[in-house]
């Protein structure tokens, strides 16, 4: 037995548009909400990883340098967007840091955009320092930290 058509006009079976309407508010809504804490993991993660691996470059050559036999001097030289790795006269390496990261200031004794290693030794010259890394978004704070003696290297976060 056939229905007629006019009986299922009444009701839809599908959304009206002001139900749909609804619910792409509601996740309008809480995406606007959980996208700033996003973009805040996203700038810790970059400003850590860039300190970690500004650190690791700093072990390296104290590595290198403890294993030289050569009187061969590796300095670091710090700029606000990159720093570089040199031996001599020669660039080794040059990092530069993803667009929102910035080094704020370099500090070691008496030299405020260098650092270097003489052979047989993991103690900075002229002295120990840090390195601050600053995100330009959110303001947060990343530290690369060398004792002056011993040549530890460490990160610390501020935030």
């Amino acid at each position: 037995m056939r229905y007629p058509a006019t009986r299922f006009l009444g009701r839809s079976a599908g959304f009206t548009l002001v139900e749909l309407l609804v619910v792409v508010l509601i996740i309008g809504i809480l995406g606007a909400l959980t996208l700033p804490r996003f973009g805040t993991s996203l700038s810790r993660y970059q400003l850590d990883t860039t300190a970690r691996l500004l650190a690791a470059d700093i072990r390296d050559v104290q590595e290198i340098v403890l294993n030289k036999e050569n009187n061969e001097e590796y300095r670091f030289h710090f700029y606000a967007e990159r720093y570089t790795v040199n031996c001599g006269p020669h660039i080794l390496k040059t990092v530069r840091l993803p667009g929102n990261l910035y080094i704020t200031a370099s500090v070691f004794g008496s030299s405020r955009e260098r650092v270097y290693f003489n052979s047989g030794s993991v103690a900075p010259q002229p002295g120990g320092g840090t390195v601050i890394l600053t995100d330009r978004m959110t303001g947060l704070e990343s530290r690369v930290i060398v004792k002056p003696v011993t040549g530890r290297v460490r990160t610390q976060n501020r935030w």
